[in-house]
């Protein structure tokens, strides 16, 4: 269940998984398991912060700026709109280290020129952010199977769709914004790449959203006691 409001001192595209009666201890933990995602486009020399929603050309190059409140191992990987698969972080199995720390700011990818390119045919690309208690290992393990989507399956909606410019939003802001992108839950039922099927998605808590500034945040009152994976949505033309 999505929950959308504003607020004049909250930052924008925040998404907060908790429970709508949620008590004050429950809020305490939801801050102790929250993690920020800011997204960034290069601009010649220099880089500025992008909505959420923002509609990305071809050829752009972004990248996300991470802060974890927890400690743990991180794991990214992005599935473009042409069906491609390329890991974010950690971005060389050899060499990095995909440990996160509570509090330290984190870009992704990596390594490298430290940007991800925007190609691909006009569409979406689903950036999946695992997070686990303990080290999965240099790179995820496969499983030797692929979860088969069903006729049902909300994601395939989105294979072959072009963004749009919301244009209320595009009045108040003067940019192109699509409310399909961003971060983003995944449906209960929804098929996942063949590496991260085998672990738990957030599903069954209630999602409230805030817009107001430039950043996103995820978090749970749930334990974590184990890997948890959040989809985040580029939309490109």
């Amino acid at each position: 269940m999505y929950k959308r409001v504003s607020g004049g001192c909250l930052a924008a595209g925040v998404l907060l998984v908790l429970p709508v009666a949620a008590s004050a201890a429950q809020a305490q933990a939801e801050l102790n398991h929250r993690i920020d995602l800011v997204l960034e486009k290069k601009e010649g020399t220099s880089f500025r912060t992008v909505d959420p929603n923002y509609v990305f050309s071809a050829g752009d190059k972004i990248r996300f700026r991470l802060k974890s409140a927890v400690n743990g191992y991180l794991y990214v990987m992005d599935q473009g709109s042409s069906g491609v698969w390329q890991q974010l972080f950690p971005r060389d199995e050899l060499t990095q280290n995909r440990r996160v720390a509570s509090g330290k700011q984190y870009l992704v990818p990596a390594s490298g020129s430290g940007w991800f390119q925007v190609t691909g045919p006009p569409g979406y690309d689903n950036v999946y952010f695992l997070i686990s208690p303990v080290d999965l290992g240099k790179s995820l393990p496969s499983t030797g199977r692929q979860q088969q989507p069903s006729n049902e399956d909300p994601a395939a909606a989105f294979a072959t769709a072009t963004p749009r410019c919301d244009d209320e939003l595009f009045r108040t802001s003067g940019e192109c914004l699509d409310t399909h992108a961003g971060l983003k839950p995944i449906a209960k039922g929804e098929a996942l790449p063949e590496k991260l099927s085998q672990y738990s998605v957030m599903t069954s808590r209630d999602l409230i959203v805030v817009d107001n500034a430039k950043d996103t945040s995820v978090s749970s009152t749930e334990p974590f006691e184990g890997p948890s994976i959040y989809r985040f949505r580029i939309a490109h033309k």
